[in-house]
């Protein structure tokens, strides 16, 4: 029987699988176009059939089998496909040495439209490795012809070191994409924030060409696949790597999810202070609030009443919110708590004074005594 085969699944088709490999890497880096090209590798393909597994510019229209009906954009200008979600891939064949190999394809960070569109990634990353058992090797995805003193790329680094657990800190290797001839190349060293288990170049050229482009010119053809043959070896021999890492379980992820969440309650908890001395503001002296936070917004967000101008049932609106945010904070801590014992408590935040062990029904006690 053919066990050679390579497909998209949904999150809940996840299982089973051999190995597994987390692919991050700022926004049109080529993470697509490498899971393209590990596909089509698998499978045996040479350019004359390749096999769009991620829709890019010469290849819009992917094959049925890859089609997960998660929405993807793209920019109308150039076609190319920019991830926004994550996306699931198996492949297996001989090149896998017919063990099933997990390919976790994930949103870009440095996004155009800010840190904020690279916050909302980084906690779509770690939602989606929650959901992975194990990760034998996280793929860092970098552009080779990007300079590597760049503020740009430092904080594109920085970003991706933020979604890599302790744990799996020996588990990053390094591949690099470019668009030129078969000239020899060499990792710039720079000091990466983890350690890098080895470095891969891949020559992306494969999707340059359609189909036709390629069919309509048959020396093309015998020159890119003495190329694509050079890059199956390639991604044979990092397939082979991958395999002997040692599998690490995501239980970090459960922590670093939880962890984030704690961040963004406490950033609230800050800004809902300030806001609670401003709110008094308006109440006792009529000011009214200019900036980025207006005064309507302020009062939108506690839900009180634009005609409200009692200010005991205003301040007893404000401290609701405060107590559902310390539930919440205290919720999230707890699950956290139960992932990792370890784990050391916030003390910024307290409800009161209570013993950490004590049950999270005695939070939910206090959210219903408000």
């Amino acid at each position: 029987m053919n066990s050679t085969f390579a497909r998209a699944v949904s999150i809940d088709d996840i299982e089973p699988y051999d190995y597994s490999v987390l692919i991050l890497g700022e926004t049109r880096v080529g993470k697509s176009t490498l899971v393209n090209v590990i596909v089509n590798s698998v499978l045996g393909n040479n350019v004359e059939n390749l096999t769009a597994a991620i829709r890019c510019k010469k290849y819009p229209n992917i094959n049925p089998e890859f089609d997960d009906k998660i929405y993807k954009r793209n920019d109308a200008n150039t076609l190319r496909s920019q991830t926004t979600n994550v996306h699931y891939y198996k492949v297996s064949g001989p090149l896998t040495n017919n063990k099933i190999l997990l390919l976790v394809d994930t949103p870009g960070t440095c996004s155009t439209k800010g840190i904020e569109e690279d916050d909302e990634s980084t906690n779509e990353i770690i939602n989606c490795a929650k959901s992975v058992k194990h990760f034998n090797a996280i793929i860092c995805m970098l552009k080779y012809s990007t300079n590597r003193s760049n503020v740009l790329f430092k904080y594109n680094i920085y970003r991706i070191s933020k979604i890599i657990p302790r744990d799996f800190e020996n588990s990053v290797i390094v591949v690099s994409s470019f668009k030129c001839g078969n000239r020899k190349f060499s990792e710039v060293r720079i000091d990466y924030p983890f350690p890098v288990q080895n470095f891969y170049f891949f020559n992306n050229f494969v999707f340059e060409n359609s189909r036709e482009e390629y069919l309509a010119k048959p020396k093309l053809v015998i020159k890119s696949n003495k190329k694509f043959k050079k890059i199956k070896t390639k991604v044979g021999k990092m397939i082979e790597f991958i395999f002997n890492m040692r599998a690490i379980s995501n239980i970090q992820y459960e922590e670093l999810f939880y962890h984030n969440k704690i961040k963004a309650i406490i950033s609230e908890l800050n800004t809902n202070r300030s806001n609670a001395e401003a709110i008094k503001r308006i109440i006792y002296t009529n000011e009214v609030i200019e900036g980025p936070l207006l005064t309507e917004d302020i009062l939108k967000y506690y839900s009180i009443p634009i005609t409200l101008k009692n200010p005991e049932k205003i301040l007893k609106l404000i401290d609701i919110k405060e107590k559902k945010l310390l539930l919440e904070l205290q919720s999230n801590e707890l699950m956290i708590f139960e992932i990792n014992p370890r784990y050391n408590l916030c003390d910024n935040f307290r409800i009161g004074t209570h013993n950490t062990n004590e049950p999270l029904e005695f939070y939910k006690s206090l959210l219903m005594k408000i």
